[in-house]
């Protein structure tokens, strides 16, 4: 198992993916501070590959640079969640904005997936499961 150092991290046009702590982890680019319709297509094609893929299947999105989202994102990111659930595993999303918090608790989606303040905090119970 490589350590936190060696954690293998793959560029991508959306964001970096990295594994850690037995956890993949999606860290969305700067410029996807804003995931509305010009961008969605990419975001889903990408983060669902992840849903598909992640090994052990545990999916973390870190939205510290995110601060807006829209139908959209709520649509692919249930989807995602389900695809992980459905492997047996589990989806969270960390540093969320607080706008952005507001559009996942009117959707519901904050009853569905665990939401935590800082990334080491989610990985740690990601991690743990």
């Amino acid at each position: 198992m490589p350590s936190e150092a060696e954690d293998a991290a793959q560029e991508s046009t959306m964001s970096q993916i990295t594994q850690e702590k037995n956890v993949t982890v999606v860290q969305l680019d700067e410029k996807y501070d804003a995931l509305d319709e010009a961008v969605i297509h990419q975001f889903r094609d990408e983060l669902l590959e992840q849903a598909d893929t992640a090994d052990p299947p545990y999916l973390l999105v870190d939205m510290s640079r995110t601060k807006f989202v829209g139908s959209s994102f709520v649509e692919i990111f249930f989807r995602a969640y389900k695809r992980i659930t459905e492997r047996g595993g589990r989806t969270a999303i960390c540093n969320v904005d607080r706008f952005c918090a507001e559009v996942l608790r009117a959707t519901s989606v904050d009853t569905l997936i665990d939401s935590y303040p800082t990334r080491e905090s989610a990985l740690e119970a990601l991690a743990s499961q």
